[in-house]
């Protein structure tokens, strides 16, 4: 008889930050096509992103836990990007001691901050969130792993 289980918050870590890697590679090939007209869409990111996203989308989560019956999606998706913004100027700064950090926006933004974030990313931070929560949080936390118990018990 098969059992069925959430995924582990270390499993669904592991998801977000897969997701975050794989967003930021597509994020970066669609960017590079409509700033350069490169159409191979060759995207790009550094390891460190695994940990950003990983890190940021499973705080969203709890954020998510705590707020979804009292106050509303828009000011949710508000306090995200507050959140997110934080968390990549606070990451950022501490990979930039090393020389360390993926992203420099000083090189390619007027409304940078020591070129760790930038205000022109505000509406993509602000829709990205709301995807988030919508799609990739509410899915992982309704996924189920579905483990045969007679197989479990002979393998192990």
């Amino acid at each position: 008889m098969p059992q069925i289980r959430p995924w582990s918050r270390a499993e669904r870590f592991i998801f977000y930050g897969v997701i975050g890697f794989w967003a930021e590679v597509c994020f970066t090939a669609t960017w590079d096509a409509v700033e350069n007209g490169n159409r191979k869409l060759i995207g790009v990111t550094s390891m460190y992103v695994f940990f950003v996203y990983g890190i940021a989308i499973s705080v969203l989560e709890i954020l998510y836990k705590l707020m979804k019956h009292r106050v509303p999606l828009l000011i949710r998706a508000l306090i995200y990007m507050v959140f997110c913004f934080t968390w990549e100027f606070s990451f950022g700064m501490f990979l930039k001691r090393w020389d360390a950090c993926p992203w420099d926006y000083a090189s390619y933004f007027t409304y940078h901050f020591m070129g760790a974030i930038t205000a022109e990313y505000i509406p993509v931070w602000y829709l990205a969130t709301i995807f988030c929560e919508k799609v990739v949080i509410k899915c992982m936390l309704q996924a189920r792993w579905e483990v045969d118990s007679d197989q479990f018990k002979k393998r192990n």
